[in-house]
């Protein structure tokens, strides 16, 4: 059973033009993951931006058989594709719900979103706008998750309160293609006065990338003015101008400023919308079977998600996550074994006494058990101080790094002060370290870490190929904010 629409608290707007294919599978796994939801609160509105394809005839099938589901269709005549701004304005003023959820045609959700939604707005109130996370299919390679620890929503998921969106006139229509469109809406969201929220357990995937839909696709004169639009510091937009507008099988014109004009579209055959909605994912297993091809699936792609929320980082902001110092002593030398007969080379005379370590300039290649940096920050060339940390290292030795954790703050010598773990573990595995089992904290002002020379060495830099030299899923982007790992004694 649908809902009245004074009972709707989403309204999941789904723009889309000419991929009718894609834009079923996002809607099927939207309907499939919400399937056990209690609430009839809800609806999904696919916006028809003037699609050629078969588009117009599946999802008015699709709308006759499913009570949540709603098509409307923007006053685009042409085949040209458009900013999607306008078909997602369209969206808002159809709305019936009191948040409005975007989502593009092109996104397919892997775990239920509404669920997540009603958490976090329990948790945090209305005024918030919230986005998810999302992995991309792009050159045959997966990247993420976006969207962690940025108020980015690519277009796999925004939601804000309709009112919200109405005060501020929507998505800017000026922008001709998509990129800088929600970057804008967000930067105003947040001038609006909202509070940002990553919806951590709102997960998705974009298995297809259209360079020629993007910005990236323009020249240098329209790339610059697309972002002086985004150099408005104006909330409000598109004031005395038609934005938005819709039609409605049935409804008539919503919106007469729009002049819409009823569309003809060729009659095509479609598909069966069953009421099992399972037997109906055949495209959204087809758009999925592209995981599989790039030995990814989408279990994997759960379980990295599920690495990052584990605690040991921060995806309610960018702001540092940061431990707290004990009194006394350095704490990894505590966690670290030194034996009495260890060989150990430091680059501080003060940190290297009590171990009576040797300067690192005078000791011997492949001499050395330990070796501890407390001078990187002031290093010109990072790549070869770590070399040379590398190759004083016997095999089975263990380099322990000192360093002041990222700050704006510029001193006398500090050259290299803009480091978060994550950064200092990638530098460590490219000079040859292995980091599979280093310990990491971030304290208030100091990262500490180990990393070990074990005989294995990574090649290349791509940080898939080096992954399995990491002591966490890494991925393209990973969020390198690193609280605490691996922050235990060594066993004897």
């Amino acid at each position: 059973m649908g809902t009245s629409s004074t009972d709707i608290k989403y309204s999941i707007v789904i723009p889309t033009f000419n991929r009718s294919d894609i834009t079923r599978s996002s809607m099927y796994s939207i309907l499939n993951l919400v399937k056990a939801r209690k609430q009839n609160d809800f609806e999904i509105i696919i916006v028809n931006d003037g699609s050629t394809d078969d588009t117009q005839a599946y999802f008015e099938r699709a709308a006759e058989e499913n009570d949540f589901v709603r098509l409307i269709n923007t006053d685009k005549l042409n085949s040209e594709y458009r900013n999607p701004g306008f078909a997602r304005n369209s969206g808002i003023k159809a709305a019936r719900g009191q948040r409005v959820c975007f989502c593009d045609g092109d996104i397919i959700h892997l775990s239920d979103p509404l669920d997540e939604m009603d958490k976090l707005l329990n948790t945090h109130g209305d005024e918030v706008y919230i986005t998810g996370v999302h992995y991309r299919l792009f050159d045959n390679r997966l990247d993420g998750p976006r969207g962690v620890a940025s108020d980015m929503p690519h277009g796999s998921w925004l939601s804000v309160q309709r009112k919200v969106l109405l005060e501020i006139g929507g998505y800017d229509q000026r922008f001709k293609k998509y990129g800088n469109e929600d970057q804008d809406i967000v930067q105003r969201l947040r001038r609006r006065g909202l509070k940002h929220v990553v919806g951590a357990n709102i997960i998705a995937i974009h298995p297809r990338f259209d360079a020629e839909r993007s910005v990236s696709s323009f020249d240098q004169v329209a790339k610059d003015i697309q972002i002086e639009f985004q150099r408005d510091v104006s909330v409000l937009r598109n004031v005395g101008q038609q934005w938005g507008g819709f039609q409605e099988k049935g409804g008539g014109a919503q919106d007469k400023a729009s002049q819409i004009v009823e569309k003809t579209v060729p009659a095509v055959v479609a598909e069966p919308v069953s009421g099992n909605l399972t037997s109906t994912l055949m495209s959204l297993s087809e758009s999925l079977s592209m995981l599989v091809e790039n030995k990814k699936s989408t279990d994997r792609i759960l379980s990295l998600v599920n690495n990052i929320h584990r605690g040991y980082v921060s995806v309610e902001s960018a702001t540092f996550e940061r431990k707290k110092h004990k009194v006394g002593r350095k704490e990894i030398f505590d966690l670290v074994n030194f034996s009495a007969g260890f060989t150990v080379a430091a680059d501080n005379k003060v940190l290297g006494g009590e171990f009576n370590a040797l300067v690192l300039s005078e000791a011997v290649a492949s001499s050395c058990d330990v070796v501890i940096l407390s001078e990187l920050h002031r290093q010109r060339n990072v790549g070869s101080y770590l070399d040379r940390a590398y190759s004083l290292l016997k095999e089975g030795g263990v380099c322990i790094l000192l360093c002041p954790a990222y700050s704006n703050n510029i001193g006398s010598g500090n050259t290299n002060s803009l480091w978060n773990a994550g950064y200092l573990l990638y530098n460590f595995v490219l000079a040859g370290f292995d980091c599979k089992t280093s310990k990491v904290a971030t304290f208030d002002n100091e990262i500490q870490l180990s990393a070990y020379k074990t005989g294995r060495v990574s090649k290349g830099i791509s940080i898939g190929e080096l992954a399995d030299f990491f002591p966490l899923d890494v991925y393209q982007h990973f969020n390198g904010n690193i609280k605490e790992l691996n922050w235990v004694k060594d066993t004897k």
